[in-house]
């Protein structure tokens, strides 16, 4: 497919480098989004949502994530927010430049609160039945020289990066001593030739001469409420996660030498769906139940035995 390769070592680093840009990105511009429906829900509102990015890394003072602005959905028990951005629609590289590097970043940042007392009576309130996180674009790298200018073959990649973040804030309404754990969200990237494979982590490249590959990907993650208690190792039946700050981070980047790359985000999202908490039974109440029905079986039974008594006795007065 391709003569033998080797980057140029400032190169190497470049590359070695962007992976790298993924995972520790500084946050510098901010941006609050204040659609009223966010805290409308009377299951689950999202508060303080936020955009933070990097102006270097991005070379923009400009949010990532908007315009246009997101929209936002009321389910029936709960609330989810969809960005479909410009912004974030591409990093470009151009086969006429020796080396090209670029980057873009960006954090969404939701705290996701389940409300109480619930709008039915008898429901103490509501949790968070699972947390939904979902993303898609597509991409494309292209090496199509193999005598450019200089020693070594056209060379291209792009590489897609998304994690989750999610801070334990309440148990049941109740403040908690926070506890964050920070995971990579598994991406899927699908090809016509190749099928479908799943990746923490989405980097594809391409070598000259005449390389050219298109993709598509796309991620949607669910945590269930079940996952959310072994995340925090919450072990009580009737203890659930009430709320939680999420941010959801995405990073893309391409390399080209005398290469292009090409990254398009179309969408992501985050949506939560709630649970409705019941009240537990104190141990008394349980008790004084037990009793009672008790109580009654009992006396049922006496009135039976009377019953049979009598029949019995007038039986023997007929002899």
């Amino acid at each position: 497919m391709s003569t033998p390769f080797a980057l140029p070592r400032f190169a190497a680093r470049a590359v070695a480098s962007a992976s790298c840009l993924l995972a520790t990105v500084s946050m510098a511009g901010t941006i609050n989004y204040t659609d009223p429906l966010l805290t409308s829900s009377p299951y689950i509102k999202f508060n303080n949502v936020r955009e933070e990015w990097n102006d270097a890394l991005n070379e923009s003072p400009d949010p990532v994530l908007t315009p246009p602005p997101p929209s936002v959905s009321l389910f029936a028990n709960g609330t989810g927010i969809l960005f479909q951005p410009e912004n974030f629609a591409k990093v470009e590289t151009t086969s006429t430049n020796q080396f090209d590097l670029k980057s873009k970043a960006t954090t969404l940042r939701i705290d996701a609160q389940g409300q109480s007392p619930g709008i039915d009576p008898g429901i103490l309130g509501y949790a968070l039945n699972d947390v939904t996180f979902t993303i898609g674009g597509d991409l494309t790298v292209w090496a199509p020289l193999s005598q450019p200018a200089q020693p070594y073959n056209s060379y291209a990649q792009a590489n897609v990066a998304a994690q989750y973040t999610i801070v334990l804030k309440q148990v049941n309404w109740a403040n908690v001593q926070e506890v964050t754990v920070t995971n990579s969200m598994p991406l899927e990237l699908v090809t016509s030739s190749l099928g479908r494979s799943i990746e923490p982590t989405i980097s594809v490249e391409a070598f000259g001469p005449g390389a050219k590959q298109f993709y598509t990907w796309n991620g949607n993650f669910v945590l269930t409420q079940s996952m959310l208690k072994s995340l925090f190792n919450i072990t009580d039946p009737d203890q659930y996660v009430t709320e939680a700050a999420l941010a959801f981070a995405t990073n893309i980047s391409v390399v080209g030498v005398y290469g292009e790359g090409y990254v398009k985000v179309n969408n992501i999202g985050v949506s939560s769906n709630s649970v409705a908490i019941q009240p537990v039974p104190e141990p008394p109440t349980v008790i004084l139940a037990g009793l009672g029905a008790a109580a009654v079986v009992g006396s049922g039974w006496r009135r039976k035995m009377l019953k049979r008594k009598s029949n019995d006795g007038a039986v023997a007065l007929a002899a």
